[in-house]
């Protein structure tokens, strides 16, 4: 084991935390250089300042699977300010909307079954009312399948005066979010002529799941996903587990725990937490049609029209290192990224207690997700 000390200030209180270095994984194997991985996780992990004083990351995992190999994992830092433990393989992180994903394959579930139509105007399933949802015909021509791309034209919540009347902490009802969604705004777009996203449009989905199901979104998550493939550590946050699981990791904006971000405000766009092992379950159960009836409908989810680089509930990227389909997951205290490289069969997952989104969008694939590909390809050449 690896110790090293740094300096986290939260709440203009110096913390001491002793950051405790683990990985699991064999030593190098035949082929594949996993000292390499060592050593990229190593230089990565970052110490992010907000100002010259403040450094805010806490705990970082990540996992590599690569087909014929053991998976390597590695795991760096406390599950809170207090040091009350180290992150190991069982440490849950916030997934943020890598949760779309998990929604996006339950919406499609439905819809091998016959019971959604992608096609359909989502209201046709809600049957929202003019009464208590004055702009709601405004949005009568957005379907399933517009909220599942990002091409529906619904604002963001924020863009309401929901915030207003409640703070990220409160417990909400989706309805009432639905109440500002379609009282307050116009559409910001004819449906199916623009991308923009945003996590209203998973939101709906997940209400659209809820009123098809007659079940709530987190039994369907159970039933269908969760319990089918063993994801003991995948969870709803504050509906299936307490922000005061010992085991889940605490995240620190410049003023609150993102652990007290109430469930409910990101629900089946961002609700999610989990460990970097559960999503690499689900992402290769994903991908090799394990959740579905037809490996036809993955495709579906990845395929995209011309110009576009988000499929139904994922990113589908040509990156400098081949064809990537994934996700990332940004919310308040920390970064998920997710991508699945479908030439090499393989998985990264990095996730971090961590609040800097755009560190982790301009740095992960560069410093890490793309040297890591590079080295499993080497391994495949050799």
């Amino acid at each position: 084991m690896k110790h090293r000390i740094t300096i986290v200030k939260l709440n203009l209180i110096f913390v001491l935390l002793a950051l405790v270095y683990s990985r699991c994984s064999e030593p190098d194997q035949s082929g594949l250089r996993v000292k390499v991985f060592d050593n990229l996780f190593d230089n990565f992990t970052p110490e992010y300042n907000y100002t010259n004083e403040e450094t805010v990351i806490l705990g970082h995992a990540a996992r590599v699977t690569v087909p014929g190999y053991e998976p390597w994992e590695a795991y760096l830092g406390s599950i809170d300010s207090l040091g009350s433990a180290d992150i190991s393989t069982s440490s849950m992180f916030r997934a943020g909307s890598v949760t779309k994903m998990f929604t996006a394959t339950i919406i499609l579930q439905l819809w091998e079954e016959g019971l959604i139509v992608l096609g359909t105007p989502f209201n046709d399933y809600l049957q929202l009312d003019e009464i208590t949802y004055p702009k709601i015909n405004e949005f009568s021509g957005v379907t399933i399948r517009n909220l599942l791309s990002h091409q529906s034209g619904l604002p963001a919540i924020s863009s309401t005066t929901f915030f207003d009347d409640y703070f990220y902490t409160d417990p909400i009802t989706q309805l009432e979010r639905m109440r500002y969604l379609f009282s307050d705004c116009d559409p910001e777009f004819e449906p199916g002529t623009q991308y923009a996203y945003r996590n209203s449009n998973f939101n709906v989905l997940g209400l659209v799941i809820e009123y098809v199901t007659g079940k709530s979104y987190d039994a369907v998550l159970q039933e269908r996903i969760f319990n089918l493939l063993g994801l003991n550590k995948t969870h709803l946050l504050d509906y299936d587990i307490s922000p005061d699981d010992p085991q889940l990791a605490h995240g620190y904006t410049m003023t609150f725990d993102g652990t007290d971000y109430h469930g409910s405000q990101a629900w089946a766009a961002g609700g999610l937490v989990s460990t970097v092992e559960d999503l690499s379950i689900f992402m290769h159960a994903l991908v090799n049609g394990e959740l579905f009836d037809q490996q036809s409908t993955f495709d579906l989810m990845v395929w995209l029209e011309e110009g576009a680089h988000y499929g139904l509930g994922m990113f589908v990227t040509q990156t400098q290192e081949g064809l990537a389909y994934g996700h990332g997951g940004g919310i308040f205290g920390y970064n998920t990224r997710l991508e699945y490289f479908p030439e090499l069969e393989t998985t990264v997952i990095s996730t971090m207690s961590f609040n800097g989104y755009d560190f982790m969008v301009t740095n992960w694939y560069d410093d890490f997700c793309f040297p890591v590909i590079a080295e499993v390809q080497k391994a495949i050449i050799r």
